[in-house]
């Protein structure tokens, strides 16, 4: 065992690669069409992908300050502890461990075992334990290119990433082919009623999240060349990908499709896709979309069990998960417990009640982002000497403003029924996690 620290081998395209291939998950393929239908046009719809994009933005120059003031494995974690105390930063890997990050693994696990039935049979797995078999093998694939070493786990990043990109891309050259035949104008109005009774604040708010994931490369901080520069730099890129990315999807959605059909859609990509190349659309889509998802799972097996090192190497966690493997430099220990929980969930549990807990707890992942950004606007008070080699540019406005808006997208998510039944569930977790850090880690966190 190594532990000395992890081995900065990580570049700022890899990073990039990692901001890109966290945010962009299978919501850009699916989200549009319940954003349209708040929307009520297309214009109201990108102006609302604008806006969302607009926060994350300032989402993304505040956490790039916080990723070069606290250049180590764990990266938001640290800056938590730091600014805040012990106990935000533990609730917050209680939370990542037992629901958010493994949940999500375990859904888009299972969303891509769905869609790679599609793209080669046709047509869905036979029954619910083949599809339960192919999802736990692609985790454990993710788990041993993981366990080989922090490069293997960043290169199948950023490979994936540039496979969403092309294919983003593809979908937006079809817009582009399509557009003005026979295209409804960007104010159009909906033409049948969706029956929503969700505010136009309930589209900023699935906008937003779909922004999310752009934090999780400060947790890989420890293993990146010349943090306090690649860290920032990569954020920003990778944000500004993504937000050119999504824009131009949803045009080409508008281009491709009558603005009502894109309301109604349950399959938005595959529909879009349809409309020039009839005969491989449905086989083709779920074959990007099960490359997109298996990008994003690796992300979730890549960037998190640093989480738990760090919290272990503060005394916030077993002692056990604070090792190295020597020859790797990787978390060892913290990769085969999130691989061992999200493969015990996924079997005990199934999609359904996994997509659930996850609902649950999206307040509570939002709610750690708002509070690290709070957390920098004090720091940066009591801190003005210190040179971490980035500065949020304009400030204090950034950090306000992304907390104001997902605020209110936050807020805006209670207006459905089942959000605020589930998160009940995030808030029994983390009362689960007060009680286990009292009883634990107190003691050794104060000392």
């Amino acid at each position: 065992m190594n532990d000395s620290g992890p081995k900065r081998q990580l570049g700022w395209i890899h990073g990039t690669g990692l901001v890109v291939g966290a945010i962009i998950g299978v919501g850009i393929f699916i989200t549009p069409s319940s954003v349209a239908a708040i929307a009520g046009s297309a214009g109201s719809s990108l102006a609302l992908w604008a806006l969302g994009g607009f926060i994350a933005i300032c989402g993304a120059l505040s956490l790039a300050e916080v990723g070069a003031r606290f250049p180590h494995s764990g990266g938001q974690i640290m800056a938590l502890k730091t600014m805040l105390g012990p106990m935000p930063s533990f609730l917050y890997g209680w939370s990542l461990l037992w629901a958010i990050q493994t949940g999500v693994l375990v859904i888009i696990a299972f969303f891509a075992a769905d869609n790679l039935a599609v793209a080669l049979l046709g047509s869905p797995w036979a029954n619910s334990t083949l599809s339960k078999s192919v999802a736990s093998l692609l985790i454990l694939s993710l788990a041993m290119a993981n366990l080989r070493g922090a490069l293997h786990g960043a290169w199948i990043q950023s490979l994936t990433s540039a496979a969403k990109l092309i294919i983003l891309a593809g979908l937006v050259l079809m817009g582009l082919y399509a557009f003005g035949f026979e295209t409804e104008t960007l104010t159009a109005p909906r033409i049948q009623e969706t029956g929503t009774q969700a505010p136009w604040m309930a589209g900023l708010a699935a906008v937003l999240f779909s922004y999310g994931g752009f934090h999780q490369i400060t947790w890989v901080a420890g293993e990146m060349k010349q943090p306090q520069k690649t860290v920032p730099r990569s954020i920003l890129f990778g944000i500004a990908i993504v937000l050119i990315a999504y824009l131009s999807s949803n045009l080409a959605y508008f281009a491709l499709l009558p603005f009502d059909h894109v309301v109604q859609s349950q399959t938005l990509a595959a529909d879009a896709t349809a409309t020039l190349f009839p005969d491989w659309a449905g086989r083709a889509t779920a074959a990007a979309l099960c490359v997109s998802a298996y990008g994003i799972a690796n992300a979730s097996l890549f960037t998190t069990p640093r989480v738990y090192y760090a919290l272990a190497r503060q005394k916030l966690f077993f002692g056990t998960f604070a090792r190295l493997h020597g020859p790797t430099g990787v978390p060892r220990p913290a990769i085969l417990l999130q691989t061992a929980l999200a493969l015990a969930l996924l079997w005990l549990a199934g999609p359904d009640r996994m997509d659930q807990l996850v609902n649950g707890v999206v307040f509570v992942d939002w709610t750690f982002h708002i509070l690290t950004c709070a957390g920098l606007l004090y720091w940066r008070s009591r801190h003005q000497e210190i040179d971490a080699g980035y500065r949020a540019p304009w400030m204090p406005l950034p950090p306000l403003l992304f907390i104001l808006g997902s605020g209110l997208a936050l807020g805006a998510t209670f207006w459905n029924p089942a959000v605020r039944q589930s998160s009940l569930l995030g808030l029994g977790i983390l009362l689960s996690g007060v009680l286990f850090y009292g009883l634990f880690f107190r003691r050794r966190a104060s000392a």
